[in-house]
C-alpha cells in the first residue's frame, strides 16, 4: 500500500501531489513509508534531525540462534564422547608436554624436580620409553641405582632394541661388581649395533676384571678399530 507523504522539514502531512509544503513552503519529493504496530525494534539510528528506524526480522534471528544452539549442542556432544583415536592423540600430546618439561629440568641437572614430570607423562602413556629412560637417568644421577635399573628394564620391555637403557644398565651393574651381568648388557648392545665402540670397550673391561685377559684384549682392539679413544 502507498504511504502518506510528509514534509521533510516540518514533517507535516501534505497532499501526495504537492511539490511544496503548504505550511513551511519547503520543497518535498520523497515519499515516506511509515507503519504502525511494528515488532520490537532496535535502537533508532539518528541522521541529523531525521530518525530512521530499522525493522528487525525476529523470525530470521530466532531461527539463526536456534541453528547456532543446535550446532553448539552437537559440538558439545561430540567433544564429550570423543573417539578412542582422538582421546589417544590428546593423551599422547599431554604426555609429550610433561616429558619435555621433565627433560628441560634434567638438562638443568634438576633431577629430583624432573622425575614427577616423567611420572606424569608415564601416567598418561605407560609405553613412553623415552620417559622411562630419562626417569632412569635421573634416578641414576641421584644414586638410586636399583630404581634406575627398574626404569631401564621398563624401557627395554617396551623396545628390546633400545640401546641406551641396555648400555646404562650395564654400567651400573659393572660398577656394582656384577661383571657377568654387565657383560650381558654390553653383548646385547653389540648385537643391536656391532659398531658400538663403547660397548666393545666396556665388555673388554668386564672380561679383564673377570680375569679373561686375552678375550678382553680382543674387545679393546675392536673398540680401538671402531674409533674408541677413551
Amino acid at each position: 500500500m502507498l504511504g502518506k507523504k510528509f514534509c521533510m522539514v516540518c514533517e507535516e502531512e501534505i497532499p501526495r501531489d504537492s511539490v511544496f509544503c503548504p505550511k513551511c513552503g519547503a520543497q518535498t519529493s520523497k515519499t515516506e513509508q511509515r507503519k504502525t504496530n511494528l515488532p520490537i525494534e532496535e535502537e533508532p539510528k539518528v541522521y541529523g534531525e531525521k530518525t530512521v528506524t530499522k525493522k528487525i526480522n525476529w523470525k530470521m534471528i530466532v531461527g539463526g540462534a536456534f541453528g547456532i544452539l543446535v550446532l553448539v549442542t552437537v559440538a558439545a556432544l561430540f567433544l564429550s564422547s570423543k573417539s578412542p583415536l582422538t582421546q589417544t592423540y590428546e593423551n599422547t600430546l599431554g604426555a609429550t608436554e610433561y616429558y619435555n618439561q621433565g627433560l628441560s629440568l634434567y638438562d638443568q641437572e634438576k633431577y629430583s624436580e624432573a622425575i614427577p614430570y616423567f611420572d606424569k607423562a608415564l601416567e598418561i602413556n605407560p609405553n613412553y620409553k623415552e620417559a622411562w629412560l630419562y626417569k632412569g637417568l635421573s634416578l641414576d644421577d641421584l644414586g638410586s641405582y636399583s630404581e634406575a635399573i627398574n626404569c631401564y628394564d621398563k624401557a627395554i620391555s617396551i623396545d628390546p632394541n633400545y640401546i641406551i637403557p641396555w648400555y646404562n644398565k650395564g654400567i651400573i651393574l659393572g660398577n656394582q661388581g656384577h661383571y657377568e651381568d654387565a657383560m650381558g648388557c654390553f653383548d646385547k648392545v653389540i648385537s643391536i649395533d656391532p659398531k658400538d665402540a663403547e660397548a666393545w670397550y666396556y665388555k673388554g673391561v668386564c672380561l679383564e676384571l673377570l680375569g679373561r685377559l686375552s678375550e678382553a684384549e680382543q674387545c679393546y682392539d675392536k673398540a680401538k678399530n671402531l674409533g674408541f679413544s677413551g
